[in-house]
């Protein structure tokens, strides 16, 4: 008996094998230059260049080099993307890692094979599509529903392979940033 209340206290303390026990909410982040222990034997290495260009968002037409400025893929460092399993990004699609690019744009993580996708902020979680659905009445929900189910970057990790990829992040400008929505200006008469 005493062997059984032992090992129901020692199993109520150990908490969950793999978590950190300081903080059992606290995600994994990964980078370059935080290789995770955790992440060893039947998982593959995956990395992925994170690069980003940018619209022309100014008044007057730009020079060529300007244009040809924006249009060269840059790393993007620092940029924090959420990886969740399967193909589409559903409500429930819960976070399995919090990413962030090194100073050169890379992302490199150990997972296991299986097929994956990367959203950002505004995919990881329903709360900005509420919050558009709340801010601007005239949203086409259909839309919105469409463009938050699609993944920004998708790939499939198989046992006997290592993956390099490479993902382009494009940064329209602040009045093409709302999806699906369609606001009616009324011009003066």
């Amino acid at each position: 008996m005493r062997c059984i209340i032992l090992f129901i206290l020692l199993s109520s303390f150990s908490g969950t094998p793999g978590m950190n026990h300081a903080n059992k909410n606290e995600r994994r982040v990964e980078s370059l230059n935080q290789p995770s222990n955790l992440l060893k034997g039947q998982k593959i290495p995956v990395e992925i260049m994170v690069t980003g260009t940018t619209s022309y968002c100014g008044g007057a037409k730009p020079p060529p080099e300007l244009l040809k400025k924006l249009e060269t893929p840059k790393p993007l460092q620092g940029k924090r993307l959420y990886l969740k399993k399967g193909q589409i990004n559903t409500f429930n699609t819960m976070v399995y890692l919090e990413i962030c690019t090194d100073s050169l744009g890379k992302i490199s993580i150990r997972i296991p094979e299986g097929k994956y996708f990367v959203v950002d902020e505004y995919k990881k979680d329903p709360w900005f599509y509420t919050k558009l659905l709340n801010d601007y009445p005239e949203t086409d929900k259909n839309c919105l529903k469409t463009w938050y189910e699609q993944s920004d970057f998708s790939f499939e990790v198989k046992t006997d392979t290592i993956r390099n990829l490479t993902w382009n992040i494009h940064k329209n400008c602040s009045w093409e940033a709302i999806p699906c929505v369609h606001i009616k200006v009324a011009l003066p008469q």
